[in-house]
């Protein structure tokens, strides 16, 4: 089966490049629109794509005329209003990091999103510029019933809508002296995921909160899981509280059959060197050149009552339908954003790559992101989780969002009717 590409479309501009440049050039100054080649090609493609292009330097996609490097609102402004006015597509990037911005665009989420909550529980201000210009400022209050709730048409609009300008978000009190660490090794996912279900149902809301498929156990914890799933949690906020809650996780857990307590030392040690910075990325990119292999994710959500299903029903049909199944060096799951009505699961796919390396993404990666996504959506689930749309999951939009497609609808066409902003995402090209 073939699964839909990302299209590349003749530009509705008038203008050269060369005059999409002169026009920049008399907004920013010289060194804010950078035109030089390897810049371009960078910019032309991102991180789906790291393969053949971070892996191999091959690139393509259509190289842009030009990034430009906005330094204040006002500017973003002037920018957009001349991009909208000659009908030029313009793909918004927060420094191509993960910073607030991108988070706020994609309605992304945290390691310890449980306890904190997601992106869009914690933004509480917010200033964005639209196409024509218009620059809007959603000011910061506790919480009003002033109609709709408009931050929403910002949060999670990928670069579609507007271009995010500023943020305010909540902070708090971080205590991480209180932190309590806690792991089982567990027979089974499913027996993982009820566990959970009964922890967060019965009010309890650890920072950490996840299990993981013995597949995706083994990358993570494989000097000791010894082939079993693998239970994580970690409490905290005052000493008191952070103590009492995980006395109350120990009880739910322990009074299941087929659990092994492990050393929560284990457990803080592992979560420490977790997240991604520079250094990981630059070992994967040396490891993808050297060895020809690769590793990618699809995080997906569902209800309490369907995600085991989920779970299973993604699992089976790689193993049945992928056609190159036999270079799958390692493919499991992980739970580890949970909600009083579900959870995410987040697959994880490794394998080795025999085929050029911009065949690459088309033999692999979308094969296995579509095959994920249809399953999920066949047991009622959502595509996906925190990663947002992207240009690789809108052949699912509309059936993602069913008969609320029309709102989302509405809102490019009101928005951004000449659809310069980040053509190809979130909606799919017609």
């Amino acid at each position: 089966m073939k699964w839909k590409q990302v299209e590349i479309h003749e530009s509705k501009s008038k203008l050269s490049r060369e005059e999409i440049v002169k026009g920049l050039l008399n907004i920013l100054p010289k060194e804010q629109v950078i035109t030089d080649e390897q810049t371009l090609k960078e910019n032309s493609c991102d991180r789906f794509r790291k393969y053949p292009s971070k892996g191999f330097g091959i690139y393509t996609l259509p190289y842009p005329a030009a990034v430009a490097k906005v330094k204040s609102t006002e500017e973003v402004s002037k920018v957009l209003k001349f991009l909208n006015d000659n009908k030029i597509n313009c793909v918004p990037r927060t420094g191509s990091t993960a910073t607030e911005g991108g988070l706020v665009a994609t309605r992304s989420i945290g390691q310890l999103s449980t306890y904190y909550g997601a992106i869009e529980d914690m933004i509480v201000g917010v200033e964005a510029v639209f196409p024509d210009g218009t620059i809007t400022r959603i000011k910061n209050v506790p919480r009003r019933a002033a109609g709709p709730d408009i931050r929403h048409v910002i949060v999670g609009n990928e670069g579609t809508l507007c271009y995010i300008t500023e943020v305010t978000i909540k902070i708090f009190k971080y205590m991480p002296q209180n932190m309590v660490y806690l792991g089982w090794k567990i027979d089974d996912m499913h027996k993982g995921l009820d566990i959970i279900r009964e922890i967060i149902v019965s009010g309890l809301r650890p920072s950490l909160c996840r299990v993981y498929s013995e597949e995706d156990a083994h990358q993570h914890f494989y000097a000791w899981h010894e082939g079993k799933c693998v239970l994580t949690f970690a409490t905290e906020g005052l000493a008191s509280i952070a103590k009492a809650a995980s006395e109350e996780i120990i009880k739910i857990v322990e009074k299941h059959q087929g659990v092994e307590r492990v050393d929560p030392k284990l457990i803080e040690n592992w979560f420490a060197n977790l997240c991604w910075g520079q250094d990981k990325i630059d070992a994967e990119t040396a490891d993808m050149k050297a060895n020809h292999r690769l590793g990618y994710t699809t995080e997906v959500s569902g209800t309490w009552a369907v995600i085991k299903q989920i779970y299973d029903n993604c699992i089976a049909r790689i193993k049945k339908d992928f056609a190159h199944m036999d270079d799958i060096t390692m493919l499991g799951a992980h739970s580890s954003h949970s909600y009083q009505n579900g959870t995410n699961l987040y697959f994880v796919y490794d394998y080795n790559i025999n085929c050029k390396p911009e065949d690459e993404i088309n033999e692999y990666h979308i094969p296995l992101n579509a095959m994920i996504v249809e399953e999920t959506l066949k047991a009622g689930g959502s595509m996906c989780h925190h990663h947002g749309i992207g240009k690789y999951r809108t052949e699912w939009t509309k059936e993602e969002h069913g008969s609320a497609y029309y709102i989302l609808e509405k809102l490019k066409k009101t928005f951004d009717p000449n659809d310069i902003m980040n053509k190809g995402s979130i909606f799919r090209d017609n």
